[in-house]
């Protein structure tokens, strides 16, 4: 379960009983019966609503649609419309899929299922070859990562979002916050980042994706309910995928930025190539200084500190760069780079 600790107006809502009970009534699968039923004994517990006025509310789940998107841009056409603020609704993730299936259970089965969901239900419905067959597209199953973040690139805001104590189904409670966003969304495994170069020049670094889908759009949202840990890294972060994981552990999602090298826009060895909101958090005259550099791929933090935390990569990166002008710049790249590369594989230093 995640800790939530949004609140949110509930005097505004009546009564949400009269309206499940009328929903409870017209459904004929036993099944069904019980799954709803269910749901509202968990829902009442978890949030103390009062009213269904201003409440938009499907029982079907969220996944089965055939385009998550184009139905979550209905639901928020809609609800401007009718004038409702809430949006109540049931989804299974893959997280539950697998918690469901005796398969997860058996020690050799268990890697085979994992593999079968991986490759039929998440890799080939996002490859362009596949995903535009019916049959195909159909099997698709979204993390938790992707499903909140969907929810709010179609323009609602996550007040909660909980597993069903006995069903293994998650519900989710959002308010409409705006128009659903229109910029095109890479589903893919190889994506690119919008990252600041040499002379703020804004450049595409390439990288094979280690987070779900549209997990980016829940970066704010997980700052705000789980805040930092030490490292300065958000708590409980599940964004990463199991294989995403494995990806950062062995640097291997930052091999297409040798790409970005052959083209000119990068080095080997260098300060990190950061993005627009990165960037814009760092004070002015720094910013400046910054700039004056090309960004490489295996960054300073990996020679000059000790750990990963925000403060000791920002400082590694200044010291480089101080280096950077008292010394030859591409003696002092080949030494760091051998040194780096030394971290990685006897000390075990890890991506960021």
């Amino acid at each position: 379960m995640i800790e939530n600790n949004s609140h949110f107006d509930s005097t505004e809502l009546l009564s949400v009983d009269d309206l499940l009970q009328s929903l409870l009534d017209k459904i004929d699968s036993d099944f069904l019966h019980t799954e709803t039923l269910e749901f509202i004994n968990q829902f009442q517990l978890s949030q103390n609503i009062k009213s269904s006025s201003n409440l938009f509310f499907d029982l079907n789940h969220l996944d089965q649609n055939k385009d998550i998107n184009e139905y979550l841009r209905i639901v928020n056409e809609n609800m401007l419309n009718q004038s409702k603020k809430y949006f109540l609704g049931l989804v299974k993730t893959i997280e539950d899929i697998k918690k469901s299936s005796v398969f997860i259970k058996t020690p050799i089965l268990k890697y085979l299922y994992i593999a079968h969901l991986f490759i039929f239900k998440r890799f080939l419905p996002k490859v362009f070859i596949f995903k535009k067959i019916p049959f195909i597209k159909s099997l698709r199953i979204c993390s938790q990562a992707e499903i909140m973040g969907r929810l709010h690139y179609s323009g609602f805001r996550i007040l909660q979002f909980e597993k069903l104590e006995n069903n293994n189904l998650h519900f989710f409670l959002v308010t409409r916050d705006a128009e659903p966003k229109k910029e095109k969304i890479q589903e893919g495994l190889f994506i690119y980042l919008n990252r600041i170069g040499k002379d703020g020049k804004l450049f595409k670094v390439f990288k094979i994706r280690t987070m779900h889908p549209y997990s980016e759009f829940i970066h704010q949202y997980l700052i705000q309910n789980n805040g930092f840990d030490g490292k300065g890294k958000i708590k409980n972060d599940f964004r990463t995928s199991g294989w995403g994981k494995f990806l950062r552990r062995t640097w291997i999602d930052e091999l297409p930025q040798l790409i970005n090298v052959l083209k000119g826009d990068m080095k080997i060895f260098g300060i990190r190539p950061v993005s627009e909101s990165y960037f814009n958090t760092l004070d002015q005259a720094y910013k400046k200084e910054r700039i004056k550099f090309k960004p490489g791929c295996i960054p300073p933090y990996l020679v000059l500190s000790e750990n990963s935390s925000k403060n000791e990569v920002l400082n590694s990166e200044k010291e480089y760069m101080k280096k950077c002008i008292e010394n030859e710049t591409f003696w002092l790249d080949l030494k760091y780079t051998f040194i780096s590369v030394y971290n990685i594989l006897f000390k075990g230093r890890r991506s960021l």
